[in-house]
């Protein structure tokens, strides 16, 4: 059945409900149409999701999930992103499944637009070139206090974006923070950005 079709049937539908209905009785038509009416609800809602995925936001926002710029969106860009925009914590999910709560989420409510120009602004940022990590042991100093004072979402979206595992562990070793050989990159981020903290809030005082 086409939509148009369907249309025309529930607005006849409407016309003779609306003009017999002092006149419908019975436990038999009752029942019918509390489940006619569960029917139309979830019906109604599926509709208004479709609606609403072709919002030019939510189109938006597929291209850029489909293009290069994809590569670019890592976890910790995800999670900044499902805050900013939902006010949603992501918990234990991976990249991809915040990509697809942030998609989901789009389509749900009524912010589509913001979602998709969050997600461009952030595309557009992750985009410029990063300035050159530092080599000599002054200029890594530096950015470690630096990266103190930065607040935790911003200080795991740098560290994803910008610093390859051998520079985060030339960092840690310039401000003398010990690098067993085998760390996990997950676990020299944590200890970087303890004692970035602590160097930072020492410099403060």
């Amino acid at each position: 059945m086409s939509y148009t079709v369907l249309a025309q049937k529930l607005a006849g539908l409407s016309g003779k409900l609306q003009k017999h209905a002092s006149q419908l009785d019975g436990p038999v038509l009752a029942k019918a149409a509390a489940t006619f009416s569960k029917s139309l609800a979830t019906f109604e809602k599926k509709m208004e999701s479709v609606i609403r995925g072709c919002d030019p936001s939510i189109e938006g926002i597929q291209a850029l999930l489909k293009s290069p710029a994809k590569k670019m969106l890592k976890a910790p860009v995800w999670a900044k992103l499902l805050r900013q925009v939902f006010r949603e914590e992501p918990g234990d999910l991976t990249a991809a499944g915040m990509q697809k709560l942030y998609l989901a989420r789009a389509v749900e409510s009524d912010r589509a637009s913001a979602a998709f120009e969050a997600l461009r602004k952030t595309v557009l940022e992750l985009s410029v070139p990063a300035v050159p990590v530092p080599k000599d042991k002054g200029a890594l100093q530096a950015e470690f206090l630096r990266i103190g004072g930065l607040d935790e979402e911003e200080v795991l979206v740098e560290l994803s974006s910008r610093w390859k595992l051998p520079q985060l562990k030339n960092l840690a070793k310039a401000n003398a923070i010990q690098v067993p050989d085998g760390i996990k990159r997950e676990r020299l981020e944590r200890d970087i950005l303890h004692y970035a903290r602590r160097a930072s809030t020492n410099i403060v005082r």
